[in-house]
């Protein structure tokens, strides 16, 4: 299994395509149990989503965020940390995705035998900075670095987020260019190249009732012909200080180039200064079938 993951993973960048950023995949449960809904995570980690939204945290602000996939045998996770002081937000995220022990194989008398292994890691590191711009505009941008490894092939590069949150009433708006640097690619010791894929996302949040909320988000790949709609909406009912929130989403996402969906449930728990979330998915696409996510916040 590991081997066939493996392939999967690096395919594109042996042919030169676009690199899978981990993102796509969620950085919070909150987030995955709106159906992928960025801007609106209430720790640090919505630096991975959209740095403007930096400047809702409340004094120093921590997120964390792991899940298993393929059986175990990718672990994906990040962290991240905040401060809101009076000249804006600050906040630092790390996000990686790894794989050990990968079979390397070889032709032996017409059969394939082990004859080592290898190990697969892809991270992310985020520095943001979020300011208000007015009283209904905030602003925030991202320096961004990536680091791909493969063995003993690897890539670095860095890029950078521009970000915005407007809030008019009941409505809230969410903008985000994600690694605006378009120009920017993945150049791979071994001579092979990807493109860093460059996404406008566009989110509003709108306040249906006094206990709920609705979400609606549309992600454009600016480098490809490709568009992804998400749909979620959020209950807090009125029970001991609405300390339970109820969450249902629905996402498009793609795999190799092809458009699935997926419908996500959350639910989330505030007690204090700490929150935690869990998010259940369930795929259309048979190797994605189901997943399990959890995440802590904490505002200090």
């Amino acid at each position: 299994m590991k081997c066939l993951i493996f392939l999967l993973m690096v395919s594109s960048s042996i042919f030169g395509a676009t690199y899978q950023t981990m993102s796509e995949l969620g950085t919070s449960a909150s987030m995955i149990g709106l159906g992928n809904i960025h801007g609106f995570e209430k720790s640090a980690n919505v630096i991975f989503d959209n740095p403007a939204g930096l400047n809702n945290i409340k004094g120093i602000s921590a997120g964390s965020f792991s899940t298993e996939l393929m059986g175990g045998e990718i672990q994906f996770r990040n962290l991240s940390l905040g401060i809101k002081t009076h000249v804006g937000s600050f906040a630092i995220g790390v996000m990686e995705s790894a794989v050990s022990d990968i079979p390397e194989t070889a032709i032996q008398d017409n059969e394939y035998i082990q004859i080592g292994s290898f190990g697969y890691k892809n991270q992310m590191a985020k520095l943001g900075y979020a300011f208000k711009f007015n009283k209904r505009v905030t602003l925030g941008a991202n320096l961004v670095g990536i680091n791909h490894e493969i063995g003993t092939v690897n890539a670095q590069t860095i890029n950078t987020d521009l970000g915005a949150l407007i809030e008019v009433d009941r409505l809230n708006l969410s903008f985000v260019l994600q690694n605006a640097l378009f120009w920017q690619d993945l150049n791979y010791s071994n001579g092979g190249s990807e493109n860093i894929p460059s996404t406008v996302i566009g989110g509003l949040k709108v306040g249906l009732l006094d206990d709920l909320d609705g979400y609606f988000q549309l992600k454009t790949f600016l480098r490809e012909d490709h568009q992804l709609m998400s749909l979620g909406v959020a209950y807090q009912p009125n029970i001991v200080g609405r300390l339970v929130t109820l969450r249902l989403g629905w996402k498009e996402f793609l795999i190799l180039n092809q458009k699935h969906s997926s419908i996500t449930l959350g639910i989330g728990l505030d007690l204090m200064n700490v929150g935690f979330d869990v998010a259940y998915e369930k795929s259309t696409y048979f190797e994605v079938d189901s997943k399990q996510y959890v995440s802590f916040r904490f505002n200090f």
